[in-house]
């Protein structure tokens, strides 16, 4: 394992630190793994992703201005086993899972948890977000498949932040969020301390639907982005809004193969927020194409340098922290997409049946965090929030039904 990384945290790496002091920001995924295995084979798998991955042994620490990932020495990361027995209730699990929470300066940052049976599992992957997105998660399972399966995960180097990438400097971006954080301490307001638990849904989208939803998606001159885009913000406007206001939509992106990233664990994410037309009478495959057009700069050399340079700008000169998180990330949905994936190492011995995630509190108010995940022609979305809107997916599955049918 690489020993240095003594680096500085990007503008992204510090909002998400910033925000996890104010109520945790870590995420989940969840995955369910058939085939035999032993609960030696998965402690070896654990460590072995802790030596490969340099992040993966780090905490972050405050020193001046600055925010810096820290080496842990010879800190193993958190891994428990328990038995999946006929009573496991996955939905219940989440909801623990994601009410414990990261403190940023004791790591390490990520946790693995699994509830084991000989013929099959269920691993939980849980990160802080300052380190980590949802695909690299993805990737840290399918390392951990390599590694049940016998291979060697080859030694990670460690990565720059996307601002350095940029040609930004981090020198100094966190002298505004050092003055008003302690670390260890949470931020004193009223979300932080009255909100209702987590609360998660999740819904399994038939083989048939998920492929009709591509088709028509495609025959549609749009993408399975916007087709969801259009769907949640219809749904969500049908079961909560009082007036025909657009539902404004955050999206992650990866930034990998801008980067030239491949499957390393790390934060490589931007982000854009949307205003979804909520009137139905407009068609949902016209809010579909103009959602997805005003995503299509995204990963244009200037989006990129704009949207670092504005993120930097409000990290660097906000001196109330919840404001500044309220005023600028004051959104209805965050629609995580993973797209379509898939696994090097998975196997007719040892193969994924699912993949859900990514399960995150996101906001501060009753923002819905909504992801998709589609694994061997399956699309799962997941729910999560302080204030689950009940139904929401159910929903959304039934506008998509409806368009599809069209």
């Amino acid at each position: 394992m690489e020993k240095i990384m003594q680096r500085l945290l990007g503008a992204q790496e510090i909002l998400f630190y910033a925000m996890n002091e104010a109520s945790s920001k870590h995420f989940l995924m969840v995955a369910e793994v058939e085939g035999y295995t032993t609960k030696t084979d998965w402690e070896s798998g654990v460590f072995m992703l802790q030596k490969a991955h340099p992040i993966l042994n780090k905490s972050i620490i405050v020193s001046g201005d600055n925010l810096i990932f820290s080496d842990l020495g010879d800190i193993k990361m958190p891994f428990n086993i328990g038995d999946l027995t006929p009573a496991f209730d996955l939905n219940q699990t989440i909801e623990q899972e994601l009410e414990d929470g990261f403190q940023s300066d004791k790591g390490p940052l990520a946790r693995i948890k699994l509830f084991y049976s000989t013929e099959k599992c269920v691993v939980i992957i849980a990160a802080h977000h300052s380190i980590s997105d949802a695909m690299s998660s993805v990737h840290l399972l399918d390392d951990l498949l390599g590694v049940l399966s016998g291979k060697t995960i080859p030694a990670y180097q460690s990565q720059p932040s996307v601002d350095e990438y940029l040609e930004f400097s981090n020198e100094g971006l966190a002298a505004k969020i050092n003055n008003q954080i302690k670390p260890g301490q949470p931020l004193p307001h009223e979300f932080a301390k009255h909100h209702l638990p987590a609360n998660v849904d999740v819904l399994h989208f038939s083989e048939e639907l998920t492929a009709k939803l591509g088709v028509s998606a495609k025959q549609q001159n749009t993408t399975v982005h916007g087709a969801l885009q259009a769907a949640a913000a219809l749904a969500l406007k049908e079961l909560t809004f009082e007036s025909a206001r657009p539902a404004y939509i955050m999206s992650p992106f990866s930034v990998r193969k801008e980067m030239n990233i491949g499957t390393d664990f790390g934060l490589f994410i931007d982000t854009k927020i949307v205003a979804v037309a909520t009137a139905s009478e407009i068609g949902f495959w016209n809010i579909a194409r103009a959602a997805t057009a005003e995503l299509s700069d995204v990963h244009s050399p200037e989006f990129l340098k704009s949207s670092a340079e504005q993120l930097r700008g409000l990290i660097g000169y906000s001196d109330d922290l919840i404001q500044f998180i309220k005023d600028n990330f004051n959104f209805d949905i965050m629609l995580s997409n993973l797209g379509r994936l898939s696994f090097q190492h998975a196997t007719s011995a040892l193969k994924v049946n699912y993949i859900a995630g990514p399960f995150i509190i996101s906001g501060f108010n009753n923002t819905q965090a909504i992801g998709a995940a589609t694994y061997n022609g399956k699309l799962v979305l997941t729910n999560s929030s302080h204030y689950l809107v009940n139904g929401l997916l159910k929903a959304i599955e039934d506008k998509i039904n409806e368009a599809c049918a069209v």
